[in-house]
């Protein structure tokens, strides 16, 4: 049917344990739903010819987070710079989605699937589209304006908001958040920490992967 991405490294203050298994639930979701799942990992990132120009960008980007999980969201870019494709979060669960779903982009960015915020937890574009749009995040500038909880923040989810006016006519409304408005009817959904308050994202996942929206 074709390749889907997502991207992980391990990151010091997070459940390794846990983001194992979520990793294994995403697998089997998507290889159900027809899909070929690759996993990939800094070194594709090493890999492509933007490495050495945007990673000193991106890690001057200040974050209220563990900076390795931060520059992960931000070298799954990199990666797929090279590659291009599909690439979702590994908490984004399939219901049926095929291929011919995938928004048709003749322009020059990646297409956004999420249009809650919006947020990067669903991309598709070509190699170019790819490095078209990590090219944008690393020329972006961060102002005192970019803080989180009153301290300087700035992830991929600010670059796409920061890139929105531009970036708005391939940002689609297709992979919700769990719980929200049209969850329960999307072919993907996006299980995030935010959107499931503390409930066992493993347990829901796998309820989903058996067939249980709860």
């Amino acid at each position: 049917m074709g390749k889907i991405h997502t991207f992980f490294q391990p990151v010091g203050n997070m459940n390794a344990f846990e983001q194992g298994r979520m990793i294994e639930l995403w697998k089997r979701a998507w290889t159900r739903d027809g899909w070929d799942p690759v996993v990939l990992t800094p070194k594709e990132a090493r890999g492509s010819p933007l490495y050495d120009n945007l990673l000193p960008k991106f890690q001057a980007m200040p974050t209220v987070n563990h900076k390795d999980y931060e520059m992960a969201c931000w070298l799954r870019w990199i990666a797929m710079s090279s590659l291009g494709g599909f690439m979702v979060d590994y908490d984004v669960m399939p219901f049926g989605f095929r291929p011919d779903m995938l928004p048709k982009n003749e322009g020059a960015y990646v297409s956004v699937m999420a249009d809650n915020n919006p947020c990067p937890c669903a991309v598709h574009g070509t190699a170019e589209q790819f490095e078209n749009t990590a090219r944008l995040m690393g020329d972006l500038v961060v102002t005192d304006e970019h803080q989180h909880g009153g301290r300087a923040h700035f992830s991929d989810q600010s670059a796409i908001q920061a890139l929105s006016s531009i970036l708005r006519p391939h940002i689609h409304d297709m992979c919700p958040e769990y719980n929200s408005r049209h969850w329960k009817v999307s072919a993907l959904v996006h299980y995030c920490h935010g959107a499931t308050h503390g409930r066992d994202r493993v347990g829901l996942m796998r309820e989903a992967l058996e067939g249980r929206r709860e």
